[in-house]
Parts: structure tokens; sequence; C-alpha cells
């Protein structure tokens, strides 16, 4: 045996520690996430009656109901018409009501857990099978060499994709955890990864991912406390998603904002919540296969963002 043999075998042995380390980790930094989201799901049903007699309070404070009420802020909102507003709605919109639909969210996100747990699983697989998979490519295209170079972009865009989506979700939920706990809100790491995981939802992930703790906010905390969270999520939301991922991610993958949102109702209504979290390299995987005959590039065009034409910098005579 000689040296390099032994090399290379102390090399594949470092590699293959560093890989089961690796999965071990993110395994259980899911397991611990999703047990921790699941004990703050049932402290939260657990507290549900504190909660709805805490808005019940408030409820019955805000319209006039409770002698404590503040004459000047009734006859405020008599004048406005907001008092008569709320009544008129008092019977679709209860107390009890509003804690029904934020446990029902909250359950929504841990079914989402779930998800995520069984797509990084099968992300597992696929990355083990990574280097066979590009050998069969290297065959198939053989004869093809437009098909390679396709396939070679698409899985260079998706790979920088949910990196820098991960990066830019893991950033937001950071925020997110930050500022609610600084509000004095129950539960912020359950925030925070709730906007960590659907912020991976283009469009109405970020919205989503705010309504549940706004609604707590109203329960539990004032109305301005509320403002205060819901502002939060605005401020955060929109310089993520409007200045920082932008910049960042440049083109990203090259799909019109139309485009995105048509994939998020089509794969969220044949694969759930894991559809809406895989529409975009879904819709992307299928973009590359119209590009790649000719007979579909037209297809495959119309599902892609149109780039500004650059102005041509007019010559100069002397």
């Amino acid at each position: 045996m000689t040296l390099a043999y032994y090399c290379g075998l102390f090399f594949v042995i470092n590699i293959f520690f560093c890989f089961f380390f690796l999965t071990i980790t993110l395994i259980g930094g899911i397991i611990l996430s999703g047990s921790i989201v699941g004990s703050s799901i049932a402290e939260f049903t657990g507290k549900a009656d504190f909660y709805e007699a805490n808005l019940t309070d408030k409820y019955n404070a805000f319209i006039g109901l409770d002698e404590a009420a503040d004459s000047t802020t009734k006859s405020l909102l008599d004048e406005v018409g907001i008092k008569e507003m709320i009544l008129n709605s008092s019977e679709l919109i209860t107390p009890s009501t509003l804690i029904k639909w934020t446990t029902n969210i909250m359950g929504s996100v841990q079914s989402v857990f779930k998800n995520i747990f069984l797509i990084i699983i099968s992300m597992i697989f696929i990355l083990t099978e990574m280097g066979g998979f590009k050998h069969k490519i290297d065959i198939i295209s053989q004869h093809s060499p437009d098909t390679k170079i396709s396939i070679d972009k698409f899985i260079t865009s998706l790979r920088r994709y949910i990196g820098l989506k991960s990066l830019i979700s893991f950033i937001t939920g950071v925020v997110i955890t930050i500022w609610v706990s600084l509000l004095g809100l129950d539960f912020p790491f359950l925030w925070g990864m709730t906007a960590f995981l659907l912020n991976f939802i283009p469009t109405i992930g970020s919205i989503v991912a705010a309504i549940p703790a706004i609604l707590l906010a109203l329960v539990q905390l004032s109305f301005p406390q509320a403002g205060l969270v819901a502002i939060g999520y605005i401020v955060t939301n929109s310089l993520v998603g409007n200045i920082i991922e932008p910049k960042v991610m440049g083109d990203g993958l090259g799909l019109s904002t139309l485009v995105v949102f048509l994939s998020l109702i089509f794969w969220g209504w044949i694969f759930g919540i894991a559809g809406m979290l895989l529409a975009v390299p879904l819709t992307m995987s299928v973009k590359i296969a119209l590009e790649s005959s000719p007979n579909t590039q037209d297809f495959a065009m119309m599902l892609g963002a149109i780039k500004p034409k650059k102005k041509k910098k007019a010559k100069t005579t002397k």
C-alpha cells in the first residue's frame, strides 16, 4: 500500500464523517426546533382560556360596555362611527373566534414543521445520489450539449437560490425573534421560526407569518404594542424583501412575479404546504424542461422575467 492510497482513504473517511456530522446536526436541530414549537403550541392551548378572558375584557372596554371605559374615548368612537361598526360585526367576530383562529394557525405551523422535516430528509438522500446523477446527465446529454448547459445552469442557480434564501430567511427569523422579545410577546422563538419558514413562500409567506403574532399581541399586550409588533414585521419584510433580497439574489431564477404567484396556487393545490415551499424550484424545473426542446422554448420564455434592455451609448463624433 502506498502513501497516496492511505492519504486518499483518510480523505474519504474525513468527508464521510463530516457529512455524517452535518446530517446528524441538521436533523437534531430540526427535532429540537420542532419540539420547542410543539411545546409552545401546547402552552398556548393551555392558556387559551386566559387569553380569551383578557381579550373579552379589552373587547368590552373598547366598545364601551365596561364601566371603566373612558367617557371621552366613548364619545370619540361614537362620533367617528367605529363603535357602531364594531357592534354590527360583534356577532361574526368574537374573542372566542379570534382565539380559535390563532390556535388553528399555530396548528398549521406545526404541520409545516413536519413537512419541512420530510423535505430536508429527502434532500439529504438527493445529495448522496448527486454524484451518480451528474454522471447520468452527462451520458444522457452527450448528444445535446445545450441540454447539459441548461441543466448545469439550473443546478447552479437552484443551489445559489436555496443557500441565499436560507440565509435571508434566517436573518428575518432572528430579527423578528429579537423584536417580539423586546416587546414582551409570548413565544418569541415560535414567531421567529414561523417567519423563517414562511419566508420561503414568496409573496404571501411573510404576510401569513405576521398574522398569529399580531393577534396574540392584541390579546396579551395593549393595542399600541400590537401596532409595534405589526410595524416590526412590516419594516423587516420591507427591508429584506424590497432591498436586501433583490440586491443579493439578483435576477434569482429568472421567473416573473406573476408566474411565481400562480405557481404558489398550483403547487399548493397539488402538494399542500410542501408544494408552496417548493413552488419556485418546481416551476424552475418545468422552465428548464421546456427550454431543452426547440418546440417548447417559446413556453419557457413566457415563464421567464423580462429583463430591461440596456441603452446603447451614442457614439460621439469628433
